[in-house]
């Protein structure tokens, strides 16, 4: 009885090893196929790993173009603005030297006006000397008109108003002429003797010529 149940167990033992068994091979195949993947890569694994490298690659060049576009796209706005400050500048250069020019030219003008109102002064000032040259010549030769009128009143030479040259015409020496002028005025043609001028006797010759007139 119990070799029986012995057999028995011994046959389930072999049956259960012989149905394990094609799963235990299965299960080693697998894990050596798996192994030998990974050790091994696959044509279809290098061929998704070269593509992954060029998307690598593209993305990399994208990355720089762009890079590259937005650093160019920034010297563009660097140049951009640079420009427009020159521009600014330039312009405001120019207004500078606009409004230099216009002060020029207002300086230039008013330097003109100060010549030509200091021209005018002068001019006026000229003709107004010149006036007054005509204007005192008028009255020095009517005055001169005047006294050789007064000098010779009634034929008779006036001893206040006479020159040297009617004094010493009317019989006088220079001498005695220039001490008439100094003692003016006379009140009297006498006075010419008593002051020791002239002689009696010169007196007397000189008398009719001469008066002492009053203004």
């Amino acid at each position: 009885m119990k070799t029986r149940k012995l057999g028995i167990w011994l046959m389930a033992l072999l049956l259960s090893l012989a149905l394990t068994a094609p799963v235990r091979l299965k299960a080693a195949d697998q894990k050596k196929s798996d192994e030998t993947a990974e050790a091994t890569p696959t044509a279809k694994s290098k061929k998704s790993k070269k593509e992954k490298t060029a998307k690598e690659e593209k993305s990399e060049k994208s990355e720089k173009v762009e890079k590259g576009s937005k650093k160019s796209k920034k010297d563009e706005a660097a140049k951009g603005e640079k420009a427009e400050k020159g521009s600014k500048k330039s312009k405001k250069d120019e207004a500078a030297k606009g409004e230099k020019a216009e002060k020029g030219s207002k300086k230039s003008k008013k330097d003109e006006s100060v010549k030509e109102e200091k021209a005018e002064k002068v001019e006026k000032s000229s003709k107004k000397d010149e006036s007054a040259k005509e204007e005192k010549t008028e009255k020095s030769v009517k005055s001169a008109k005047s006294d050789k009128a007064d000098s010779k009143s009634d034929g008779k030479l006036d001893l206040n108003t006479a020159s040297k040259v009617d004094l010493m015409g009317m019989g006088l020496s220079a001498e005695q002429a220039s001490k008439v002028i100094e003692g003016r005025p006379w009140s009297r043609k006498d006075q010419l003797k008593s002051k020791g001028i002239v002689t009696d006797q010169e007196y007397q010759s000189l008398t009719d010529k001469m008066i002492a007139k009053q203004k």
